[in-house]
């Protein structure tokens, strides 16, 4: 699969935030040496145990910081003067955009997310349940919704479900175990390989969509 060196993108003297958590981390140390940055895989584990603040290579200066939050911080960082560009989901990057409308940054590249060990290859943010039934949640039920994704799982759920009503209940994750504890009806959660509905008993009742790697910028 051919990948864009991230050179293409970025000039001159620059900023770059990438995600430091998570399945983000790790299916971005893979790509970083497809990308043109070999150096910062050698010393990417250093940045991640905090023994180094940030990492510059060339004119490039490296940081690491969580992936719900990198939008946010390369839009504050634009608006103090400073050419940065951050790497995330696109998925949280969209999040984020529902809650600032108005915005001066703009996808620079996508890199496609592939794993056949995913089962829609890539993440998938999915509403699951008991039954993998979407009609059968009813008016009034409670969902369980991770913090990262709210905004996006709410207009999902009122776009398919129309004309119904939900109580929310939002957690930072595992919102497949507040499912299977009967303390909510269905879950709105990011699904990978599915080792989580297995032991929780859940099924997919519908894919709300799928994330790649998108590298952000200004516009």
């Amino acid at each position: 699969m051919y990948r864009e060196s991230i050179y293409e993108f970025i000039k001159g003297e620059a900023t770059l935030l990438l995600p430091k958590q998570g399945g983000l981390f790790d299916y971005m140390w893979d790509l970083l040496p497809e990308i043109g940055l070999e150096e910062v895989v050698m010393d990417l584990d250093l940045l991640k145990r905090k023994a180094l603040d940030k990492l510059t290579i060339g004119d490039l200066t490296v940081q690491l910081v969580r992936g719900e939050d990198i939008s946010q911080r390369v839009m504050d960082s634009l608006g103090l003067g400073r050419n940065t560009y951050g790497l995330t989901g696109d998925d949280l990057y969209d999040e984020w955009r529902l809650t600032q409308p108005e915005n001066p940054l703009e996808v620079k590249n996508t890199y496609d997310w592939v794993d056949k060990r995913a089962i829609y290859g890539r993440p998938a943010l999915c509403v699951v349940n008991r039954s993998g039934e979407l009609g059968k949640i009813r008016s009034g039920s409670i969902i369980a919704l991770n913090r990262k994704y709210v905004n996006t799982s709410k207009l999902a759920l009122e776009d398919s479900l129309k004309d119904m009503s939900f109580l929310y209940r939002v957690y930072s994750g595992d919102t497949e175990k507040v499912v299977e504890a009967g303390n909510a009806s269905a879950a709105v959660d990011i699904v990978y390989s599915g080792s989580t509905l297995e032991s929780t008993g859940l099924k997919i009742a519908a894919c709300i969509r799928t994330s790649d790697l998108s590298l952000i910028g200004s516009k």
